[in-house]
Formats: C-alpha cells, sequence, structure tokens
C-alpha cells in the first residue's frame, strides 16, 4: 500500500510540474525592417530555460505596431495597408495563425481596450479616437464612431495620440501634442464622452502604466534636456500630479515597465550615442540604479540598443537587445542585488534584415493561481512533493 502510495504521489508532482510549465501566456514580438515586417511568438512558462517559439508567423507592411488583450492579440498595419487583424491564442495552430477578422481602419498606431467588445483605436495623425466592435462579424459593423480631440491639436494639426490606459470606467489618452504643452485626455468610457483633461509637466510623453496597489498613474517622457522624466498622477479627480524623476542632460528615459511602487525597470538613454542602460527603479524612495547582473558575462546586456520592456504574468522582465536581434528574459527576484537572466530568444537567425522591437502578451482562456505565482531568484517552480511528509513516515 506504501509503495502505491508512493508511485501515486510521484504521479501528481509529475501532474504539478507539468501544469506549472503549461503555457499560460503568449509572448507577441513584432520584428521590423525597412521594407516589411513580422512577428514571433514565445511561449511564455513559469519555468524555463527552453521557451518554444516560432518565427515570422504574420507578414506586414514595415510601418506595423501590436497590442493584446485577453486571448487575442492584434497586428495594427498602417501606410501601405491601414488594417487591424485579430488573432486568438491557439497554440496547436499558432504556427501559421490564421485572423479571426481583418479590417480596414485609417493609421492604427495603437489600441486601449474598455473590455472585450469594445477598444479605442489611437491614431498618431487623427483628431478623433476610433470606437470599435471588437466582437463585430462583418467589418461595416467594426467602426462604431468617434470621440473628437480637435480642442487638443496644436500646430501640427493633430494632438499626436500616443498610448492610453483604462481604469474602471475613464480612459486615459496621452496626448504627445509636440509642438506644445502635452495633455492627459480623460474619456468616460461607459458612454465614449470627453471628460475634463489636464496637463502634463513632461515633455515626449510616450508610455503610461497604472499601479493598483496604491492606485495611481504614471507616465514616462522621453523629453531631453532635463524635460522628460517619470510623472505621477492621481487616478481619481482633481488629478493631482507629481514628477517624481527628471531626466539630466546626458541621460533621459526610454521605456519603463512596473511590477509596484517600490519594484519596476527603465531603460535610460545617452543623449550622444545609441547605448542604452538598463535600470531598476523605486518609485517610493525615487531611487535609480543600473541593473546588477549575477553572470561572469562583463558584456552582458551592456553597450547595447535596447526597447521593448514587458513583464509576463510572473513579472519575469522582457528585455529587447536590438544590437544583437535578440530577447533577454530576467528574473525580476534579486538575489543579493544581483539579476539572474532566465534565457535569450535569439531572432538573427530567422531575420537577416529585421529587428525585434515590441513585446506584448495575450492569455489563455484560463490561468490558475498558481501558475502567477512568481519564481524565486533561483528559478522554481513553487511546485514541491512532501512525499516523506505525506506517508508519515
Amino acid at each position: 500500500m506504501k509503495l502505491f502510495n508512493i508511485l501515486l504521489l510521484t504521479l501528481l508532482c509529475l501532474y504539478l510540474n507539468i501544469v506549472s510549465i503549461h503555457a499560460e501566456q503568449l509572448g507577441i514580438i513584432s520584428v521590423v525592417g525597412n521594407d516589411s515586417s513580422s512577428c514571433s511568438w514565445i511561449q511564455e512558462q513559469k519555468v524555463g530555460p527552453t521557451r518554444p517559439a516560432k518565427h515570422q508567423i504574420v507578414q506586414a507592411v514595415s510601418d506595423m505596431r501590436i497590442a493584446a488583450f485577453d486571448q487575442y492579440y492584434y497586428i495594427l498595419e498602417g501606410t501601405g495597408k491601414n488594417k487591424i487583424r485579430q488573432y486568438v491564442y491557439d497554440i496547436d495552430s499558432q504556427n501559421s495563425p490564421t485572423p479571426v477578422w481583418d479590417y480596414t481602419i485609417t493609421l492604427p498606431y495603437d489600441m486601449v481596450f474598455v473590455n472585450n467588445e469594445k477598444a479605442y483605436v489611437l491614431s498618431n495623425e487623427a483628431s478623433a479616437i476610433t470606437i470599435v466592435n471588437l466582437s463585430a462579424d462583418t467589418e461595416k459593423d467594426f467602426i462604431k464612431g468617434h470621440i473628437p480631440l480637435n480642442t487638443y491639436n496644436d500646430n501640427n494639426g493633430s494632438p499626436e495620440m500616443t498610448c492610453g490606459i483604462t481604469i474602471e470606467n475613464k480612459a486615459f489618452i496621452v496626448l504627445q501634442r509636440l509642438e506644445s504643452q502635452p495633455y492627459l485626455a480623460v474619456i468616460d468610457s461607459s458612454n465614449d464622452t470627453n471628460l475634463t483633461g489636464f496637463p502634463l509637466s513632461i515633455n515626449s510623453p510616450s508610455d503610461i502604466q497604472y499601479i493598483e496597489d496604491n492606485n495611481k498613474i504614471y507616465v514616462l517622457g522621453e523629453g531631453k534636456n532635463s524635460k522628460g522624466g517619470i510623472e505621477q498622477i492621481e487616478s481619481s479627480e482633481p488629478y493631482t500630479t507629481t514628477v517624481i524623476l527628471n531626466n539630466s542632460n546626458d541621460e533621459y528615459f526610454k521605456e519603463m515597465a512596473l511590477i509596484d511602487e517600490t519594484d519596476g525597470f527603465v531603460i535610460t538613454a545617452s543623449s550622444t550615442s545609441n547605448v542604452n542602460t538598463l535600470c531598476h527603479i523605486n518609485i517610493t524612495t525615487k531611487e535609480i540604479s543600473p541593473v546588477q547582473f549575477n553572470t561572469t558575462d562583463s558584456t552582458y546586456l551592456k553597450n547595447k540598443t535596447l526597447s521593448g520592456l514587458a513583464l509576463d504574468l510572473h513579472d519575469r522582465l522582457w528585455v529587447v537587445n536590438q544590437t544583437d536581434k535578440k530577447v533577454f528574459i530576467i528574473n525580476t527576484t534579486p538575489n543579493q542585488g544581483k539579476y539572474q537572466g532566465d534565457e535569450d530568444i535569439d531572432f538573427s537567425y530567422d531575420y537577416n534584415d529585421k529587428v525585434p522591437q515590441q513585446i506584448t502578451f495575450c492569455n489563455s482562456s484560463s490561468t490558475d493561481d498558481n501558475a502567477k505565482q512568481k519564481p524565486s531568484s533561483s528559478g522554481e517552480s513553487g511546485n514541491f512533493c512532501f512525499i516523506g511528509l505525506l506517508l508519515g513516515k
């Protein structure tokens, strides 16, 4: 009987380990060239280091961006195509995916998702947000209307929408307004109407994130010569804003990925070169410092052109290394102040003339709580079998 129990529990352990590596997300990476673009997928999983991947799954024009929400991901094609294509996460058919739909829209730049049926499409050159029906069966039912933003237009004739987020029944849309003061437009997403927006203090805002734990919004501005930085915003009226970090004359912020108010990452860039630095940031203490890696390779992510920061559901940081055409995956739980690389995905063999650029994630239809647990600094799965204890030795 005891032998049977041991065998049963061993099988249970194997099952738990299989569950722990089951992909709950699909990493979608845009790979962009001068004449054309494509996409790759990488299977996100809790335990590395080898993740299944497939390159060149979707071909597109060079003016291409990506977005994702729930189990769907979207290919946004601008100049030359003017289309959005929706794909669904289906690992069995992901090597040659077929779009759920393929609809026409002018110069799409980004998507802000209200729910699984409605999204706002932003265009950097338009003066209105386009409201789209994500579950439309035909193209004539796709575009549902527009939200005018012409009151924010600068001398370019548009407010330069660049990104946005939704919090409960509000959408916050970043307006770069490159020839004037940047703004954050506020939309009532329950009825698609403008609310009162407010100015930002940083220049060239390019990213926006929300931290639920402290109920605050963070906007990153790339503005050089001390006019960029990270601005903190209360997510409810009167939307009090505070610039918590400023650029220096020689270095500016390029991208950010925030886990919580004490743990996040930014890419900094030099004003005089293409060299970037991956830094850890503590928003609460306003401390920022270059990430130190637990490796004997002194060149690891050093003196590279970096972009495309993204966090997966295990809070692993995915970093695009454009210099070497790789995506690095980093465990964000440090060990004695140093971070461990989990895997790097090499794109150079499949893309001779293109470089990886954006990263986003779409989810499987269900995600268990164990799959969401953050791995330890040594990369353990979090599943342990205490056979001796269970059997009562």
